[in-house]
């Protein structure tokens, strides 16, 4: 995951963060593409999707099977520019 990624103020990086301090910060993105308008768009992930499950009880639940939940992957999607610094960014759960 990524260490900064709760700490970092995204928005105060935006024109000036690079592709290159995103990767020597974050290491290498889990996922990138090039925009047909040249721009880059990686994405980091975060936090991998977990199962949980609890088991039957007493508390009006059926006997037969369990509850099961889950959670998504998150992922910190950032976008550059053609200079190579940060134009956006968003949380991506998947």
């Amino acid at each position: 995951g990524c260490e900064s990624y709760g700490t970092a103020e995204w928005p105060k990086r935006i024109g000036t963060y690079s592709l290159d301090d995103a990767v020597k910060e974050l290491g290498p993105p889990e996922r990138q593409a090039t925009t047909t308008d040249g721009f880059t768009v990686g994405q980091w992930l975060v936090a991998r999707s977990r199962v949980y499950s609890r088991t039957p009880g007493m508390w009006g639940w059926s006997s037969f099977g369990s509850d099961v939940s889950s959670t998504p992957d998150l992922f910190l999607q950032l976008t550059f520019g053609k200079d190579g610094r940060l134009t956006a960014w968003k949380r991506v759960q998947k």
